[in-house]
């Protein structure tokens, strides 16, 4: 079962921590995700997770010879743009695989091969 695999997306994805005040009278990060999907999925994922680097290295240098760099946000500051649109589609399916990996009970959890067959088919599809 995945239970390792939902503690690692427990601790990256949502943009809260188990401990907010948020999460008092049996709310938990799971049922949180759960009412964010499809629609609202932006407002529960940490934005240091949408952001990356622009220009990948090889950029002028500062005064103190560091890299100048300029962090953007991944798939533009559009969220109506196709590359966030992409974006959306892909976290949600991220989510949705989490969320069947995060079952109370471990055999209502989805098994490990098939979590992977999923993230790996994920992948590829936006190779």
């Amino acid at each position: 079962m995945v239970y390792s695999y939902d503690i690692l997306l427990l601790q990256m994805i949502p943009a809260k921590r188990p401990t907010d005040a948020i999460f008092e009278d049996g709310l938990s990060i799971p049922n949180f995700a759960k009412t964010a999907l499809p629609e609202n999925i932006m407002e529960i994922v940490d934005s240091s997770l949408l952001l990356a680097r622009k220009g990948g290295g090889g950029g002028n240098l500062d005064e103190n010879g560091n890299e100048e760099i300029e962090i953007v946000r991944i798939g533009g500051d559009d969220p109506q743009s196709s590359g966030g649109s992409r974006m959306e589609e892909c976290l949600v399916s991220v989510i949705e695989i989490w969320l069947l990996c995060s079952a109370d009970l471990p055999g209502d959890r989805m098994p490990m091969s098939i979590a992977v067959d999923r993230m790996h088919k994920l992948r590829n599809s936006i190779s």
